[in-house]
């Protein structure tokens, strides 16, 4: 089994090898974003992390449906790693300051939010490409995206007496 980029192999005619290394490119730039990531929030705060997140995440997708090269492509896939990659982290620092439910409850909810939305996701994609074709599939990744717009006003920054 290999684990390939099939939006790179089929719609650029590229070898498994370069349809693979996009991958990588996306997993390289999520990692990197989660390493540094709490220096980001801590300056800009859950809120504006959140909405730059969202909006670099659609730029990457809408980088990858509009590339004319696969190393376009490569290129966004790097900036919706670097998008996407705080998102979780932010979910779950939001889930323990909350005062409505206790703290397991609420990680549990963004926990099977977060597989929910790992099992839901690549089949509706999946399904997208399918009717359609791949780039509507990273069409509706770029909408999802900006759909946190909507809710990027539930973050909040943590109060003094949570900081220290």
């Amino acid at each position: 089994m290999c684990i390939r980029d099939s939006y790179v192999v089929d719609r650029f005619d590229q070898t498994e090898a370069i349809g693979a290394s996009g991958l990588v490119c996306f997993a390289v730039a999520m990692v990197t974003m989660r390493l540094s990531g709490d220096m980001i929030i801590d300056r800009f705060g859950p809120r504006h992390s959140v909405i730059s997140a969202a909006c670099v995440g659609a730029l990457g997708s809408i980088i990858t449906v509009a590339a004319s090269v696969h190393w376009i492509v490569w290129i966004g896939y790097v900036i919706m790693g670097i998008g996407f990659s705080l998102l979780a982290p932010i979910a779950f620092a939001e889930a323990a300051r909350q005062k409505k439910y206790s703290k397991g409850h609420a990680m549990a909810a963004v926990t099977m939010l977060g597989y929910g939305g790992m099992l839901i996701g690549p089949p509706v994609i999946g399904g997208v490409a399918e009717l359609y074709s791949l780039r509507h599939g990273f069409g509706l990744i770029a909408l999802l995206s900006l759909s946190l717009l909507l809710v990027a006003k539930y973050f909040r920054a943590p109060s003094r007496t949570e900081v220290g």
